[in-house]
């Protein structure tokens, strides 16, 4: 819903992509990460990573600072929705827990004692 055409590098395949190239590539488009599968409500939700508009080469570059949305996925994985996460999230494409209550998404604090997971719970099926 919110991701274009997500397009693979380009680079011939025998060749190492230089690290730069690397990192350009996977700023500047969108990327899909984990699959999770929630047997309590018999779905299937799909981080996608979106593009960090605000990135350049020169830059010092960050990986938790790209933008997420969660697909929303049914048991034969047609789409059912798509729901854009705020950027305190944006490192949860890695760090999350499925529970009965609801998906429990990683958000990110300044202070590293804390741990914190907000309830992501769907709405309507």
């Amino acid at each position: 819903m919110y991701a274009d055409d997500i397009k693979s590098i380009d680079h011939p395949t025998l060749i190492p992509v230089p690290k730069n190239k690397q990192m350009s590539h996977y700023f500047e488009n969108y990327s899909y990460s984990a699959v999770i599968y929630d047997k309590y409500r018999n779905v299937y939700y799909r981080m996608v990573e979106r593009p960090w508009k605000e990135y350049h080469q020169d830059m010092d570059w960050m990986p938790w600072l790209k933008q997420l949305s969660i697909v929303i996925l049914d048991e034969d994985l047609n789409f059912i929705g798509e729901t854009l996460l705020d950027m305190e999230y944006r490192i949860t494409a890695s760090q999350f827990m499925v529970t009965a209550e609801g998906l429990l998404l990683h958000n990110r604090t300044d202070d590293e004692d804390e741990l914190i997971f907000d309830l992501f719970t769907l709405t309507k099926l």
